[in-house]
């Protein structure tokens, strides 16, 4: 049974997805909960990001908010159809019976809920041409994966979408960039987390 739409991303991951969260994901989590969050993420390979926090996340929106979106996008489609998309399968298999689920190597719609998960390569701006929030109805969340390679038109096309929630994850880039400022000079406009291997025992 899937919980009130109101539920808290920590609680549903743990309540409905049955997952057992590190803390610092269980962090991370709470603090992309709330509507017009900014969440930015900088943790190691293998720390869990796109498999324990990303794909939650985007399926969370997907089923709490009907007739959202949800667009998760990277510097290259590998990281979306390797990493996130089969960690967004595992998670939609357990309700594939109960939500009217159809998904492809990178495009999921939640017939039940009338919400849709896209995903694409951040390549070209005009990829976020349409994509908006949904003013009361709905939600627009926008992940940014790997974002350590994404560069600063996307994050600007992102930034006039104007989403009802922003995730930005990466492992560890070089000191420049929108992912990099976001840890730097413009860290007062984030939910920051800085994951060490002593997080992910």
């Amino acid at each position: 049974t899937l919980v009130a739409s109101d539920a808290d991303l920590h609680n549903f991951a743990r309540q409905v997805l049955g997952l057992k969260l590190y803390p610092w994901q269980d962090r991370a989590m709470a603090d992309l909960s709330p509507k017009y969050s900014r969440v930015a993420v900088r943790a190691a390979n293998g720390s869990g990001k796109t498999k324990m926090l990303s794909a939650p996340a985007a399926f969370w929106n997907a089923v709490t908010n009907p007739g959202s979106t949800t667009v998760v996008t990277s510097g290259v489609m590998r990281q979306v159809k390797e990493q996130f998309w089969p960690a967004l399968r595992e998670i939609a298999r357990k309700f594939q019976g109960s939500l009217n689920i159809t998904i492809n190597t990178s495009d999921m719609t939640i017939g039940a809920m009338d919400s849709r998960i896209v995903g694409f390569t951040a390549s070209d701006p005009g990829m976020f041409e349409g994509f908006h929030t949904t003013g009361e109805h709905g939600s627009l969340l926008i992940i940014l994966d790997e974002a350590k390679s994404i560069p600063d038109p996307i994050f600007e096309a992102v930034e006039r979408c104007q989403p009802d929630r922003l995730l930005v994850v990466s492992s560890p880039g070089a000191s420049e960039g929108a992912f990099h400022r976001a840890f730097s000079r413009e860290r007062d406009l984030w939910k920051l987390h800085v994951v060490s291997a002593y997080d992910c025992p």
